[in-house]
């Protein structure tokens, strides 16, 4: 984490009980911490997220589920530095995690993630086949769709299909 002042972290847990641990020992340091998981009311998540979105603010760090933390939540103006301390295999919650600090219209030029990750461990097994998954997930998010690339081709199978869509629009 840069020694500036301002910086903030992200440190994303699947375990509740992990979440609480840390922000326990966190505040023992006297680094302020919140965290945003699925006790904490949504009224009080709001006004976390905005004080974490301060620069200006005291609060340094949020201990997030991403389970609790998914869409439309946004930590990109006050952060760009995340710790993962666990994961777990969904591959979906991990994307839409590091979207969290990684947004358009963030003010930082660089955003930074860092994964905790035991040698041996469930831990390395999770972190290969998330890898996996999120270049899979890219390969097909880039591709054509295959239905509609069929319909360009002049094989056999496109142009019965392409009679078969004119057949259907007919009737």
């Amino acid at each position: 984490v840069s020694s500036n002042e301002n910086s903030k972290v992200l440190i994303w847990t699947i375990f509740t009980e992990n979440a609480k641990y840390l922000k326990r020992e966190l505040n023992k340091l006297g680094i302020k911490s919140e965290y945003l998981i699925g006790m904490v009311e949504t009224s009080q998540r709001e006004v976390i997220v905005n004080d974490f979105n301060n620069l200006e603010s005291q609060l340094k760090v949020v201990i997030a589920n991403p389970f609790t933390v998914g869409e439309s939540v946004s930590l990109h103006h006050g952060c760009n530095h995340a710790i993962y301390l666990e994961r777990d295999y969904n591959c979906s919650n991990f994307v839409q995690s590091k979207d969290r600090i990684h947004r358009v219209g963030s003010k930082f030029s660089e955003v930074n993630y860092e994964y905790l990750v035991s040698k041996g461990t469930i831990d390395e097994v999770i972190a290969k086949r998330l890898e996996l998954k999120v270049a899979r997930m890219s390969e097909l998010v880039d591709d054509d769709i295959p239905f509609f690339k069929l319909l360009e081709d002049d094989n056999e199978e496109a142009i019965l299909l392409r009679e078969s869509l004119n057949l259907y629009k007919k009737s």
